[in-house]
């Protein structure tokens, strides 16, 4: 079992004293969505009534090492019981200046010849999140959608700014793809996906490969991404949307990630922003109707059908930005995260 066992077996007591949506002995205020009319999910709305009683929503005001911490834990808390593969195994593999990338590696029971390779990059703005924070999500995909999922964990900001995330995706993605035999697939049939600043990573490592004439991924998989960091999507100041992603959260993400004085505009940072997307390959983009990055996906969606690449985009008008990982309390997520499965195993048959 990957994670600490008492913080798993205190987040099973924890999940099972939720009694969503009635947390306060009352149903929660009915929230409707600003640009599309679409209604939060009732269990969603009292869990974050939940949060902001407990102050556990400013994350912008929380230590580093207990904002990491707090993170790690509301996965175990927020997902799904963990899924049982035929093996989960933490390796290492080598990265940027010598520096080794730790991955794990989730193999599906459905072991039956060379399986898809689905490389997996984790949320947490850039200065969060690990193998254990996404350990729920990444047992799903790989059994749901019959792959091998890789989970890759990057160099967190501040202690290791832009560039460093970029070129760790970068390089995990080419070694796992060149060695895809290693871990029961094939070179091609190496897919990459992640959600939030996964997400933004794997773009980046798409957008890279192209320009640098290197092998594609053979699918892209862009969970709620983050592709602007200018900020400039009108989605960003709709407080009706911000619930822990706040402008302040936000802000403390671009901040700690990008050094002063470089150009959001870059496109290995703000991926929107790059000069075309032709080339990409085909592209599964799943967001979040609640989300302050919901325009940012919306935008990529529309760059990439006007230079021809193959998009499925699916919404969850109901849900927020970060929903993948609360299936263990919300219902809809469980089932949401359901439909991700689907749409991977698709896009992977290709």
């Amino acid at each position: 079992m990957h994670g600490s066992l008492l913080a798993r077996l205190s987040a099973s007591l924890l999940r099972g004293s939720i009694k969503l949506p009635r947390v306060f002995g009352r149903s929660p205020a009915r929230l409707e969505h600003p640009q599309t009319g679409a209604v939060l999910d009732r269990e969603t709305a009292a869990y974050f009534a939940l949060l902001r009683a407990s102050g556990m929503v400013r994350l912008d005001r929380m230590p580093l090492v207990q904002l990491r911490r707090t993170y790690r834990l509301s996965g175990f808390v927020m997902d799904v019981l963990p899924t049982p593969l035929a093996a989960v195994e933490d390796r290492a593999i080598p990265g940027p200046g010598g520096y080794s990338v730790p991955v794990r590696v989730y193999t599906p029971e459905f072991n039956v010849g060379a399986l898809p390779i689905l490389v997996y990059m984790h949320g947490g703005g850039f200065i969060m999140g690990d193998l254990d924070s996404h350990d729920g999500a990444c047992r799903r995909l790989a059994k749901g959608a019959r792959c091998v999922v890789v989970a890759v964990d990057y160099r967190l900001a501040p202690e290791h700014p832009f560039p460093a995330a970029v070129e760790d995706a970068y390089a995990a993605f080419h070694w796992i793809r060149e060695h895809a035999a290693t871990f029961g697939g094939t070179p091609d049939r190496v897919a990459i996906g992640g959600d939030s600043a996964g997400g933004n990573l794997s773009l980046v490592t798409s957008l890279r490969s192209r320009d640098a004439g290197a092998p594609m991924p053979s699918l892209q998989l862009l969970i709620y991404p983050g592709a602007d960091m200018t900020g400039s999507c009108p989605s960003r100041t709709l407080r009706e949307l911000e619930f822990y992603l706040t402008p302040q959260t936000m802000e403390r993400f671009t901040t700690s990630y990008v050094p002063r004085g470089h150009d959001l505009r870059d496109p290995d940072v703000s991926p929107l922003f790059a000069e075309s997307m032709r080339g990409l390959p085909p592209t599964r983009i799943v967001l979040a109707g609640f989300d302050p990055l919901r325009d940012e996906g919306l935008r990529v969606r529309e760059r990439l059908e006007q230079d021809g690449v193959d998009v499925v985009l699916t919404e969850e008008g109901a849900l927020v930005h970060g929903f993948i990982n609360m299936g263990g309390v919300i219902p809809n997520a469980a089932q949401a995260l359901d439909r991700v499965v689907v749409e991977l195993q698709r896009g992977l048959a290709g």
